[in-house]
């Protein structure tokens, strides 16, 4: 019988995974604020999204970022949790709505990002260095998921006790 404890590593290295993997696949620059634009430029802005979701094979690369960082192991945990989670990562990509997940992030980005700027990141990882940089992220993501997991875990097991206790003492009030 699989622990609580267990299922909940599981999940966590699944969110955390998951979250990375779209951070660093889905979101190449940073977020200010939404404009407000024409239906032409809107259009235009969502060609420039599609030629850059198509110049780093989105989907491939995705899915090569989250086989990468499952295959690396997580620190602490036995090579049954790690077994397990190749499985559930096979099985959650078998499931997922990838072609969903893009157009949901389609919609974000073309409202976040200027034309410009959708434009040039569309024309860097169409470059031949932007391309060997995309193949690259998924290598990139699963060497360094170690590193950050520990660093999550440390924080984690810190702030936790603090956060329990608040919650306790504001309960009592």
């Amino acid at each position: 019988m699989i622990s609580v404890d267990f299922t909940k590593k599981c999940f966590q290295k699944a969110c955390q995974t998951f979250l990375i993997g779209s951070v660093l696949v889905l979101n190449p620059v940073q977020a200010f604020s939404a404009e407000n634009i024409s239906a032409e430029e809107m259009a235009q802005k969502r060609q420039a999204a599609n030629r850059y979701f198509e110049a780093i094979d989105m989907e491939k690369t995705f899915r090569d970022v989250m086989t990468e960082v499952a295959k690396s192991p997580m620190p602490g945990v036995g090579s049954d949790f790690n077994d397990y989670f190749q499985r559930y990562q096979k099985l959650l990509m078998e499931n997922l709505d990838i072609k969903g997940l893009f157009k949901a992030h389609e919609s974000v980005i073309v409202e976040i990002f200027s034309l410009e700027e959708l434009e040039a990141v569309a024309d860097f990882y169409s470059s031949p260095i932007g391309k060997s940089i995309g193949q690259k992220l998924p290598a990139y993501t699963a060497a360094s998921m170690p590193a950050t997991q520990k660093f999550i875990q440390e924080a984690v097991a810190k702030t936790m006790p603090t956060l329990i206790e608040e919650m306790k003492q504001q309960k009592e009030k």
